[in-house]
């Protein structure tokens, strides 16, 4: 790519340098510029018209200069904006990576102790002990028109009990 860019300067000053040569009566004939304001006239001295030309090359690239220097001073605040900002997550993601690194490694560590415990045998009965446990309800008709819920496992009221509370059963009715 460099090849072609210096190609491409070299024709370009190359041409220039025809345009110069042909036209040198033209460029390098003295001409004097005249500036007439109302109240000040002023006239320069005679100089090569090639002067002229360098002189307003040089004036466009002064302007042309300064107006890029708000850019340039903009473009530098927000690379440093950037810069500040990027250093910022370069951070958080150094965090987060240190975190999801403890993470796994207390994942490991909680699957090695997992696998290092052996689960217990459960007894044989294991199954009938599950099914006592759950609630047996048990509807006593009752004079008040009540029910008492009993878990199971759980012993009954004693008869005497029932007696007092009205729940006595079918000797009670007879």
């Amino acid at each position: 790519m460099s090849k072609v860019k210096i190609f491409i300067w070299i024709l370009i000053f190359a041409i220039i340098a025809i345009v110069l040569f042909q036209n040198d009566t033209l460029f390098l004939g003295k001409q004097a510029l005249k500036i007439d304001l109302f109240f000040v006239k002023y006239q320069t001295p005679q100089l090569p018209v090639a002067i002229y030309f360098l002189a307003t090359l040089v004036i466009g690239l002064i302007i042309a200069y300064f107006f890029g220097l708000s850019d340039k001073f903009k473009a530098r605040k927000t690379i440093k904006s950037l810069t500040s900002s990027l250093e910022a997550q370069k951070e958080e993601m150094s965090s987060l990576r240190r975190e999801i690194e403890m993470l796994k490694d207390k994942t490991a560590e909680m699957s090695r102790v997992h696998r290092e415990e052996k689960p217990k045998p459960e007894p044989a009965g294991a199954e009938t002990a599950e099914s006592e446990k759950m609630i047996d309800v048990q509807a006593q008709p009752e004079e008040q028109g009540t029910s008492r819920v009993v878990a199971a496992g759980e012993e009954s009221p004693p008869e005497s009990e029932k007696k007092e509370h009205g729940q006595g059963g079918e000797e009670e009715k007879k």
